[in-house]
């Protein structure tokens, strides 16, 4: 995908899928926990997508700034989801 603005809405929409999938996870998590569980896995991946999509966006700020950028969403969606397995 060439297109930044392409990438961004891409970026966006699984933005949105992720905040869907952890709302979902919240509310089903009493109720119905592999329901929560499986949202809350599709929305790591998604989250995982973000950063992929994001760090290509960043591909003009130069090597430095993406790679900070990438890592430090790594590390937050690694600290998410440990703190949702306890």
């Amino acid at each position: 995908m060439n297109d930044p603005r392409g990438t961004a809405r891409l970026a966006g929409i699984l933005w949105l899928v992720v905040i869907a999938g952890g709302v979902v996870s919240v509310v089903t998590q009493t109720g119905q926990p592999r329901l929560a569980f499986a949202a809350n896995l599709f929305s790591g991946l998604c989250y995982l997508g973000v950063t992929v999509l994001l760090y290509q966006l960043f591909r003009s700020c130069g090597p430095t700034r993406r790679l900070r950028a990438s890592t430090s969403r790594w590390c937050f969606s690694v600290r998410r989801s440990s703190r949702s397995a306890i």
